[in-house]
Formats: C-alpha cells, sequence, structure tokens
C-alpha cells in the first residue's frame, strides 16, 4: 500500500513540475512574441502601455483615435504583456516609487508617462 502511495506522489510531482515549467516557457514565448510585434508596430504607430480599467490610458486612447492617430494598445492586464513590459522597463528609472503612472505612451522610440494627449499627437505627427 505505501509503495504504491510513493509511485502515484512520485507521478503527481513530476506531472506538476512539468505543467509550471510548460507555463514559464509559454509565458516567456508568449511575452517574446509581444516584444516582436510591439516593435514591428512601433514604426508605424503610438504604443500605449496601459489597463482597460485607468481613466488616463482610456482618455488617451480616445483622444489618439479621434485624431486619427494610429494606436498598439498594450493591455498590461494580460499576463504576458504585463511580463513584456516588466522585462522591457523595470530597471530604466522610468518607474517612480509608487510604480509606473499610466499609461505609458512609447513614439518613435521616446517613452513617457501619462503624457498629455496633445504632446503625444504633437509627436507623432512631427516624427521623422
Amino acid at each position: 500500500m505505501s509503495r504504491t502511495f510513493l509511485i502515484l506522489v512520485s507521478i503527481l510531482a513530476a506531472l506538476g513540475a512539468g505543467h509550471h515549467a510548460w507555463k514559464r516557457i509559454k509565458a516567456h514565448l508568449e511575452a517574446s512574441m509581444m516584444d516582436a510585434a510591439i516593435v514591428e508596430s512601433s514604426r508605424n504607430s503610438v504604443l500605449v502601455y496601459g489597463r482597460d480599467g485607468c481613466g488616463y490610458t482610456r482618455q488617451m486612447l480616445a483622444s489618439l483615435q479621434s485624431r486619427n492617430i494610429p494606436v498598439t494598445y498594450v493591455d498590461l492586464d494580460l499576463p504576458h504583456a504585463s511580463s513584456a513590459f516588466h522585462e522591457r522597463f523595470d530597471g530604466t528609472g522610468l518607474a517612480g516609487p509608487r510604480g509606473y503612472a499610466l499609461p505609458v505612451v512609447e513614439v518613435d522610440g521616446e517613452v513617457s508617462m501619462r503624457p498629455t494627449p496633445d504632446v503625444v499627437a504633437y509627436h507623432f505627427q512631427t516624427r521623422d
């Protein structure tokens, strides 16, 4: 009885470890794919990193879209997007003592936290 129990526990532990490893690999692949999509779209649009529940993010998106400025929105509530965001910006000095002030906006490689829509539109329209 105890030998069967040990075998079953060993099998369950191995399955749990395999599942955990798969989740980490999958998250890394999704983050890499997100990075590639962001780099490609950053050439032709404004990147807006934010959350659906953030009023500043919603205001930025609405303002840019009303000006017909192409936007790529990265929803930080999605685990792979959040992971890619933190891999890219943690340690850059962009975050303040309370974290990141959303939205974080990137125009032609220049990143800023919570800029006004007017500033973002101006930078996008005057980029090289």
